[in-house]
């Protein structure tokens, strides 16, 4: 802070700021609150008592009858908040919640909110000495007013103290002094967990984040570690609490989430005795008989809480309480529960655990294999992975060749968070193989995809998953892949698409893509004759079902090697789809140059060029095929032009300019330009009249009299005025247009149609137009139509009339139109 009677910069900036919150500058007030907020987070803490003035402007902004930026002005503050601490900004913006008369209105209760993601880093004292009180104050009041029948009122104030409390978590994290405050607003906490079941989930995250501060010092850890034995008791109790009588006071299983996830941080900074004490009396509850199901699950979920942090001998106890439960086909429930018990138990400090009882686990993992729920899938595959990670040795290896064929079906479930978790376990045994064999990469990556070979000789689905697994793992291996290997792959691939199984064929097209990317051009050129014939010697059911997908593959054939190449080995019946797809090229091709043109013409195209040529297909070897399919289409948004339609402004006349200070002005700017409707045509003006539905020349004004106004007008011009009918009007021409007598055709135009419209005359003219049935064109001696010599091919005109529309002379239109096919 500057001495008194000074003014450095920093002063006059932030005038400079408070002076754009006047209403002259309202204009403006959008970026003045975001150059506002970015001050208050980088000179706050320095500046904090400039800020004060500045600081009641905006909260007295805020309360501006539709004020426009209430969102920028809320974000400057929680800047602001960040910066000084909530204490500071208390002192320049009391809440003006204090006053102990009953209040409907809170003009300053918006800050509450704010207060909430903005205060961290600041002292847990506060929210004790200041917000704690005024929390007891406001449920107090709110208690009163709901015993006066008064709701409305009590509603206020107990949403006010709810919001207070909610700002506890954001005074916990990172606190500065959890060594003194803790130990004051633990019994506080403690009681509100008991007595409020509406905080637990505040008061746990509050913990949560004491806990996480506490582990960066190992004073604080000691401080919040000493008061386990008072919090895992209490927070046992109310994971339990009426489970056994099924009470109404006992909390549902989404209730005591936040529960378990505070007792497993709270354990990790817990006295290991504690840990110890409390896991061997959850086991002693387990192995009772008595114990109710429902009472059971909540022990289950207690000790997963515990694992994480438990000693061995607790981890043993586990071990022997919950495994049985990895076969139970009664409870789904607490089946995927001792899954997830084993995923603990097996992750972060697993190593010994794993090393002690992996013969047992792996006879578990084997035994329950078939008799697996599909909701336990997922935490089964992941107790696979950790093992895989931490077995050593040849026991290692035999529990991933034991595991191995479980984890390639998985890749073909329904679900697709298990099938990626199949995929994620395959490389993790890989890359296992390789640590545990001590072999180079490119060795153990041969020998794991030779190991999974061997689902290949099982049954289809069996099949149809290896070869999804190996095309996958070839993608993320594909720089440590031998020759060797892929050679043999490349002999496989005939026999795979020859399969009588279409989900063989389908997961052979994605390996067969993946080989076109991977292999080098020179020794896939050896294999291009077989694989060419085999994609094209299906059964006709066959290649009609994967016509799109064997499309696919020619397309990325064609793109490495040519089309001549690929065509060479095509047969003559086929040779319409290699055309088809060279012409789809070259015309997706010709369009995107097009396009890049076009863009670059306007001022510059802002598509970002595509790395690599023509024969880098890494990006795309393992995409789905939907996206594969939109490989030969030109997408329009590549050029990065825009297809919004641009705004149009009602300017008004020439004598009325738009005034763009006016407010009525964001009326006129619309989306588009509106038509202008067509203006009525007077009868009057026109060169004819209509009577009747004839329309009369004169054959004066025709011809043009001596001495008018044509009368300078050359013939050339006088002749084009008369041929041509006025805008709006068309006239039929005749196909005698090249005659001479052009001005003898148009001295009288006939009307035609019906009501007013309709001709006077029932008798025909020559001149009528004749509708012609086609009957000229049919052969005397045979069906169909012919030729005739000096005549258009046959064709014939149907004549249209409102009949055809009635459904009781359906038939007869019907009819009609039969004999002319």
């Amino acid at each position: 802070t500057a001495p008194p009677g000074t003014s450095t910069q920093a002063h006059r900036l932030f005038r400079c700021f408070e002076a754009g919150l006047q209403y002259r500058y309202h204009a403006a007030w959008n970026l003045t609150l975001q150059v506002l907020g970015v001050a208050f987070e980088v000179l706050g803490e320095r500046l904090h008592s400039v800020m004060s003035k500045g600081l009641r402007s905006l909260c007295d902004l805020h309360n501006t009858p539709n004020f426009p930026y209430r969102r920028q002005l809320e974000a400057a503050v929680a800047c602001a908040v960040s910066a000084v601490g909530p204490q500071v900004f208390l002192e320049a913006v009391p809440l003006q919640l204090e006053d102990k008369e009953v209040m409907i209105e809170f003009p300053r209760g918006w800050l509450l909110p704010v207060f909430k993601n903005a205060i961290k880093n600041t002292k847990l004292e506060f929210f004790t000495s200041y917000f704690l009180p005024l929390s007891i104050r406001l449920r107090t009041t709110g208690a009163k007013l709901l015993q006066s029948e008064r709701a409305l009122e009590a509603t206020l104030y107990t949403t006010l103290q709810s919001q207070i409390w909610d700002l506890l978590p954001g005074f916990c994290t990172q606190a500065v002094d959890i060594k003194t405050a803790f130990k004051s607003i633990a019994r506080v906490l403690g009681t509100a967990l008991e007595q409020r079941d509406d905080l637990i989930p505040t008061i746990c995250s509050a913990l949560r984040n004491i806990i996480a501060t506490a582990q960066e010092d190992d004073e604080a850890k000691t401080v919040v570690g000493g008061f386990a034995k008072n919090f895992l008791p209490l927070l046992f109790g109310l994971a339990t609490r009426g489970l056994e009588k099924n009470e109404p006071t006992a909390l549902t299983e989404t209730k005591r989430m936040p529960i378990l996830e505070c007792i497993r941080s709270y354990s990790s900074v817990s006295p290991t005795q504690l840990v110890t004490t409390l896991g061997t009396q959850i086991c002693q509850k387990l192995k009772q008989e008595k114990t109710e199901l429902r009472v059971k699950h909540a022990l289950m979920d207690l000790t997963i809480a515990l694992a994480a942090h438990a000693t061995q001998e607790v981890l043993a106890s586990f071990f022997e309480v919950g495994m049985p439960h990895l076969q139970n086909t009664l409870d789904a429930s607490m089946q995927k529960k001792a899954f997830q018990l084993l995923e603990v138990m097996c992750g972060e400090n697993g190593e010994a655990f794993v090393s002690t009882h992996l013969k047992a686990i792996q006879q578990l993992l084997t035994q329950s294999q078939s008799v697996t729920s599909a909701g336990a899938k997922r935490p089964r595959l992941k107790c696979i992975r950790l093992i895989s990670g931490k077995v050593t040795g040849k026991a290692g290896k035999d529990v991933i060749s034991t595991l191995l064929p479980e984890v390639i079906l998985a890749t073909k479930e329904v679900n697709e968070k298990t099938r990626n978790l199949g995929y994620a376990v395959l490389h993790e045994m890989a890359t296992a193989t390789a640590r545990i064999t001590s072999k180079s990469l490119e060795d153990s990556t041969e020998e794991f995809l030779m190991m999974m070979s061997g689902g290949l000789a099982g049954s289809s689905h069996m099949t149809s998953a290896t070869v999804n697994a190996i095309a996958k793992l070839i993608v993320q291996f594909r720089a440590h892949v031998q020759s060797g290997l892929l050679e043999r792959l490349l002999e496989l691939l005939p026999s795979l698409l020859m399969s009588r199984h279409r989900e063989v064929v389908k997961s052979t097209l994605i390996l067969v893509k993946v080989l076109i990317g991977v292999v080098p051009r020179d020794q896939l050129r050896q294999h291009l004759k077989a694989l060419v014939t085999t994609l094209l010697g299906w059964s006709a059911e066959s290649q009609s079902h994967f016509r799109m997908k064997a499309k696919i593959v020619f397309e990325r054939l064609i793109r490495k090697f040519g089309y001549t190449d690929v065509a060479r080995y095509v047969p003559v019946k086929h040779a319409k789809l290699i055309t088809n797809i060279r012409k789809t090229t070259e015309r997706a091709k010709r369009k995107k140059q097009e396009k890049r043109d076009a863009a670059d013409e306007e001022g510059g195209s802002k598509r970002k060029p595509k790395k690599g040529g023509d024969d880098d297909d890494s990006d795309g070897l393992f995409s789905s095929d939907e996206d594969e399919a939109m490989d030969t289409k030109f997408d329009d948004k590549a050029t990065g032009g825009s297809t919004r339609q641009k705004a149009w402004i009602d300017e008004g006349g020439a004598d009325d300019p738009l005034d763009f200070l006016d407010a009525s002005t964001n009326r006129k700017v619309l989306a588009t330009k509106p038509r202008q409707a067509k203006q009525q045509r007077d009868d009057s003006e026109l060169p004819f009249a209509i009577q009747d539905g004839k329309m009369v020349i004169d054959e004066e004004d025709a011809a043009g009299a001596e001495g008018g106004e044509r009368s300078t007008a050359s013939a050339d011009t006088l002749d084009e005025d008369v041929s041509s009918p006025p805008k709006g009007f068309k006239r039929r021409r005749n196909r005698d247009e090249d005659n001479d007598d052009d001005d003898d055709d148009m001295a009288t135009v006939r009307g035609g149609g019906s009501g007013i419209h309709r001709r006077l005359s029932a008798k025909r003219s020559k001149d009528s137009p004749k509708f012609s049935t086609g009957s000229e064109y049919k052969a005397s001696k045979a069906r169909g139509d012919v030729k005739k010599q000096g005549k258009h091919d046959p064709y014939a005109y149907v004549p249209l009339s409102i009949n055809m529309l009635n459904r009781r002379k359906k038939a007869k239109t019907r009819r009609q139109g039969a004999s002319l096919m």
